[in-house]
Formats: structure tokens, sequence, C-alpha cells
């Protein structure tokens, strides 16, 4: 039964590597800014410091924090799908393993991984007419 794949190793890690990528640069311009503050600095860089402090540093952790509440939502949905197609693939598989054998192995079978089927002890039985056909024009 085949999954569906929740996203490559590559688009994760890019992804991770964009977003630790903000943080430095986002951590870098808070310190700058705060360093100018601290140290009085006036005019157009005292200002501007001020503005990536307390505007655009905000606004971009806003931004990055979407973006990754997006992400999760988007993983959700396709774990959601993924789990409801395996779930009709494995109700698929356990109607296609009850119409091809009698009842009491099927549930044998369903209660036990298929790598041990080969072990499960055989049938014996003492009366047995084994009859076999080729009826011409049926397959």
């Amino acid at each position: 039964v085949g999954v569906v794949g929740l996203g490559s190793a590559q688009s994760v890690a890019e992804s991770l590597q964009v977003r630790t990528l903000m943080f430095v640069v986002l951590s870098s311009l808070g310190t700058i800014s705060a360093l100018c503050v601290d140290q009085r600095v006036k005019g157009t860089l005292g200002l501007l410091a001020f503005l990536i402090d307390c505007l655009l540093c905000p606004v971009a952790i806003s931004i990055a924090f979407k973006n990754a509440q997006e992400d999760c939502e988007e993983r959700a949905k396709r774990i959601e799908k993924s789990e409801s197609e395996l779930q009709a693939k494995s109700e698929s598989t356990r109607m296609l393993i009850c119409s091809q054998v009698p009842e009491v192995r099927a549930k044998q079978l369903l209660l036990s991984p298929p790598s041990t089927w080969h072990r499960a002890p055989h049938d014996t039985f003492t009366n047995v007419t084994i009859i076999q056909m080729d009826i011409s024009g049926f397959t």
C-alpha cells in the first residue's frame, strides 16, 4: 500500500534554511538597532534603528509565523488525506482477503502481518475431494 509523500526532504531543508536565514537577519537588525538606540545615536540612523526595532522586526516575525502556520495546516491536510487513502486501501485489502479464503482463515490472516502468513498452520481435512476443471471459453 503506497502512502502519498508529505514533501521532499530537499523542500523541507530549503524551507528551514530560508527561515533560519530570516531569523539571523532579523536578529542582526534587532541587535544593530538596539546598539544604535543604546548609544543615543541621533538623526536618520536613530530613526532607522527605531523603525527596524519597533515596526519591521515584529511585522517580519508575524509574516514568518503566519507562513509557518500555513505550512503546518497544509501538511496536516496532506497527512489527513494520506490517512484516509490508507484506510480505503486497507479496507479494499480486507475485502479482497475475505472474498478469497474461508472466513476463519481470513480472520487469522487479517490479525497477522503478511510476512508471517507462510508460517500459519495448514488446514487438515480427513474427507476431501478435489476437482480441477477447465471450462471451454470461460477464460
